[in-house]
């Protein structure tokens, strides 16, 4: 027995100092002991340890059976509610790292709970802040900050391990919406008191390359990459490896950014870590493209697309599971049970529609030619895609619970109209331009009621054009007027304005979409890094869609950007000018 209690100390002190490999041979030593003398409550402690050493060491599949043994001793035994929810929070992370959203709140939503109820001060942090960082890794940063704060209110011990992993996940937070000096702020308050700083120094870096601060990324980035090789740290060597291969790629030293990326995504596709592999894959797609290996650039961006895919799948899951679970909290306190069963209903509904188009795409994929398909699969599924049913959703909830029904019941009824719409034209190669300018004026109406009336809008058409006479490709408007409002207009003191002209110009219809918003210098200081992904492949997208419509093979393009200036060379907003090709 004390053999095994000693053993068991030893791994977690190696533990703490981030030595797996030995923390894994203390537990299993505890193990045995454990075992011979038939200690459960020693047996599982031991087991949650190894399973924690294992994860250290990207061993993900052995790490998630050891802990779901540890949780099922647990359980069996009495008070051990804090072994319990640490072991279910740690089980959270190993789901979060392989992408199992659904199942990581699962986790640790049972562990909030136990951690809420043992009044345990550790255990509620740690629990909350990992809860907070599922809903950012699903793109739900408000909430994620919500649980930061309560996490705070907790007011952790600084330079305790609570401490410390909170203003971790809220520099990353503030890092991915763009607040560079905020994240900086909560990631140097982390490192007081750390055994290891590696995974700081490493998001430092990240921050830095994301602004576009080379040398200072590359400082920091080649500061971790030697002592995460040597000991084999895979959660920090991977990304490290990502980044310096971006620095290099950025300072034209092709062979080091080869080497880093093959390096990385061999490792993350090795221990299966999806959204490592994700950014190697377009880390390579963009270094073949560089030096203009078409071939291999196409193989690395359809892994790219086909990982993203896969990721964006489970997020929509885990996404759906935490509105399903807060729904079910808000509307029993309220006692709406009839809009909670239309809110699920028209979960089930989206839930159809995707499933629909999914279908619809596999099927064309064996008639269409490949690039043709691909493009008109991505186009389909950005027209209603999960993270616009899911931000409806969001705001028909919000809402419902300011009670303010009258405005939920509008936004329904116009987001039911808009999927109904969508629905029917998916069938159609094309639309008339009447069927489109119903559509986007749904969507902008949409837009105008969730933001509280920001801006106002105006479309306009001269007398040469009859809108249900012209053929245009389905939805092609709105990714240009989402971006004039979310980059554009939402960002600009005042009211804003967005102002949509078509007219005739020989046998092609020019549309422009102008905004009295802050420019584009502004808005691309301000854009988060997954947002600038975002847009850019969504305008790739749509580019590529009008660039096929008007039969333009040389890819000249379709469409134009500029900012609009007054008389005196100030910015007052920005044009987009579009070139459909009249097909009546």
């Amino acid at each position: 027995m004390k053999k095994g209690r000693t053993a068991m100390q030893s791994g977690y002190r190696f533990l703490s100092s981030f030595k797996a490999e030995e923390a894994l041979r203390q537990f299993d030593t505890a193990i045995y002991y454990a075992r011979l003398s038939k200690q459960n409550k020693l047996i599982a402690q031991s087991v949650v340890g190894a399973g924690q050493a294992l994860w250290y060491m990207s061993r993900f599949v052995p790490a998630i059976d050891s802990v779901k043994l540890a949780i099922q001793y647990f359980r069996k035994e009495d008070k051990m509610i804090w072994d319990l929810s640490s072991a279910l929070r740690v089980l959270s992370n190993l789901y979060d790292e392989t992408g199992n959203y659904v199942k990581a709140f699962e986790a640790v939503t049972e562990a909030v709970e136990l951690a809420m109820n043992d009044e345990d001060k550790q255990n509620q942090v740690l629990s909350l802040v990992q809860l907070g960082s599922l809903y950012n890794e699903i793109g739900n940063d408000a909430t994620a900050l919500t649980y930061y704060e309560q996490a705070k209110n907790i007011r952790p011990q600084p330079k305790s391990y609570p401490y410390r992993e909170l203003h971790r996940q809220m520099g990353v937070l503030y890092a991915k919406r763009g607040a560079f000096d905020t994240a900086m702020y909560h990631y140097r308050l982390s490192l007081p008191g750390h055994p290891s700083p590696r995974n700081i120094y490493l998001r430092m870096g990240e921050c830095y390359l994301m602004q576009g601060k080379i040398d200072t990324a590359y400082q920091y980035l080649n500061a971790v990459y030697p002592g995460a090789l040597e000991i084999g740290d895979v959660p920090i060597l991977t990304p490290a490896m990502i980044g310096l291969g971006r620095v290099y790629l950025s300072r034209e030293k092709i062979d080091s950014a080869l080497f880093m990326a093959k390096g990385a995504y061999g490792q993350a596709a090795e221990h299966e870590v999806k959204r490592n592999m994700l950014q190697a894959s377009l880390l390579l797609a963009d270094i073949y493209t560089y030096i203009k290996d078409s071939a291999k650039a196409y193989i690395f961006y359809r892994k790219h697309v086909s990982l993203k895919d896969s990721i964006l799948s489970e997020q929509l899951k885990g996404k759906l599971f935490s509105f399903q679970k807060n729904i079910e909290e808000q509307q029993q306190q309220a006692q709406m049970r009839m809009l909670k069963w239309g809110l699920f209903l028209l979960i089930i509904v989206a839930l159809f529609v995707i499933l629909i188009l999914i279908q619809r795409h596999k099927h064309e994929r064996l008639k269409l030619q490949q690039r043709s398909n691909e493009l008109k699969m991505q186009a389909l599924r950005a027209q209603m895609n999960p993270h616009f049913i899911f931000n409806c959703l969001s705001a028909i909830n919000h809402f419902i619970l300011n009670g303010e029904n009258e405005l939920a019941s509008s936004y329904l009824t116009r987001f039911s109209r808009l999927i109904r719409l969508v629905l029917v034209n998916s069938e159609k190669n094309c639309i008339s331009l009447e069927e489109e300018l119903d559509m986007l004026k749904l969507y902008l109406e949409m837009e105008t009621l969730r933001f509280k009336d920001a801006f106002d809008y105006h479309i306009r058409y001269d007398a040469a054009i009859e809108p249900s006479m012209i053929q245009v490709p389905s939805f092609i408007l709105q990714p240009f007027c989402e971006n004039a409002i979310w980059h554009g207009l939402l960002h600009k003191d005042g009211k804003g304005e967005l102002i949509i002209d078509l007219s005739m110009q020989g046998s092609a219809m020019v549309c422009s979409i102008a905004d009295n918003g802050i420019g584009m210098a502004r808005a691309a200081a301000i854009k988060t890094k997954i947002a600038e992904k975002k847009g850019a492949f969504g305008l790739s997208l749509t580019t590529a869609r009008l660039d096929i419509f008007n039969n333009d093979n040389n890819n000249q393009g379709s469409f134009s950007i500029a900012d609009v200036m007054d008389s005196e060379g100030n910015i007052t907003g920005t044009k987009v000018t579009v070139t459909i090709k009249n097909k009546q």
